[in-house]
């Protein structure tokens, strides 16, 4: 009947840190990737922000969502709007009726390979 050494002590202690951690990484991976899952449907998107230079408000489409130091930011062109900043979404504005129905920016009318991601 001795008693655990040290040894084997400090040994069992470490494993139950690592263990700890590795549980804690899992949690925030989980985590993260319900609020990437989430945020994904901004992705074609018209959102609105303010310009944080000029004050005024600017309007884009969504391209795709980015973490960066865990905080989520939306791209337009080549900005990067952290989610708390925008202040309107919106579905991506419609061809206008009675227009030509193409628009020159499109990747079918600008030589793009037309693929979307």
């Amino acid at each position: 009947m001795q008693p655990m050494e040290d040894k084997e002590f400090i040994a069992q202690m470490a494993q139950f840190t690592s263990v700890e951690q590795l549980m804690n990484i899992s949690t925030q991976l989980t985590a993260m990737n319900q609020s990437l899952g989430s945020v994904s449907g901004l992705i074609g998107k018209d959102i609105t922000w303010t310009d944080a230079a000029t004050k005024l408000p600017k309007t884009g489409n969504v391209e795709s969502i980015v973490v960066s130091n865990g905080i989520q930011y939306a791209v337009v062109g080549k900005d990067r709007i952290a989610l708390t900043d925008i202040t309107q979404i919106q579905n991506a504005a419609a061809t206008p009726e009675g227009g030509s129905g193409t628009d020159s920016n499109t990747p079918e009318n600008s030589g793009g390979s037309g693929a979307t991601i």
